[in-house]
């Protein structure tokens, strides 16, 4: 019978089709090593059949004997792009040893004099990207926290009514509560205080038109008078 691995090594698809049809053979099987038909596509870059692989169930994060997935053994930028950015390779992932593939790679050129500087160009370029999302990704929170604080000061400094229903308090500050801990709460945050200081303003603005404070507003130009 023929070699799955040797099949996936040689791209051959046809006999690699076969041997699926038998249901005896999956593209997770592995050998006394734990490799896979999965890592034999992605070491000779056979980007088609990695992605017939996957289509028929193939783990593209799948590991070997030594805790390695498909993406430790590409030898071409092109197909760990694919793996990562088409198959979802994770490419954090580390090894028995504790290193990335992008370590692996680096100790191999370092030692072996592979040529695999592409790939780890390419590899360090998502490194730093996901560390300047994450830069920008915490100045939002820390923003958005300095927010939330201002805007729980807004909150408290608002003056409560004359003769204030505990209740109504009480259910605008569990709304308050709730909104601060939600995931984006600065803008229903903001309409609470809103609605707050109108209600204070249209407070304030019925004492000011009722008939004792009109008599008291009088008797004031009265005694200027």
């Amino acid at each position: 019978m023929a070699n799955l691995w040797i099949a996936a090594s040689d791209n051959n698809l046809p006999v690699i089709q076969a041997l699926f049809a038998t249901k005896a053979h999956t593209p997770n099987d592995r050998d006394q090593h734990g490799y896979t038909p999965m890592h034999a596509a992605a070491s000779y870059s056979h980007i088609e059949l990695l992605r017939y692989l996957v289509s028929e169930g193939g783990d593209v994060n799948i590991t070997d004997d030594d805790g390695e997935t498909p993406l430790f053994v590409v030898e071409t930028k092109e197909a760990a792009k694919v793996l990562i950015e088409e198959l979802g390779a994770d490419w954090k992932h580390k090894n028995s040893q504790g290193v990335t593939a992008r370590e692996k790679f680096e100790e191999e050129i370092e030692e072996d004099g592979e040529p695999l500087e592409a790939v780890v160009e390419y590899l360090k370029g998502l490194e730093d990207g996901e560390s300047t999302v994450a830069q920008g990704l915490e100045d939002e929170l820390k923003d958005a926290i300095s927010d939330r604080a201002n805007v729980r000061v807004a909150i408290e400094s608002v003056p409560e009514m004359e003769e204030p229903d505990n209740e109504q308090i009480a259910e605008r500050r569990r709304k308050v509560e709730e909104l601060l801990q939600s995931d984006n709460p600065e803008e229903g945050i903001r309409r609470l205080v809103e609605e707050a200081v109108r209600l204070q303003l249209s407070e304030e603005a019925r004492s000011s038109s009722s008939p004792r404070a009109v008599r008291q507003r009088v008797e004031s130009e009265e005694d200027k008078d």
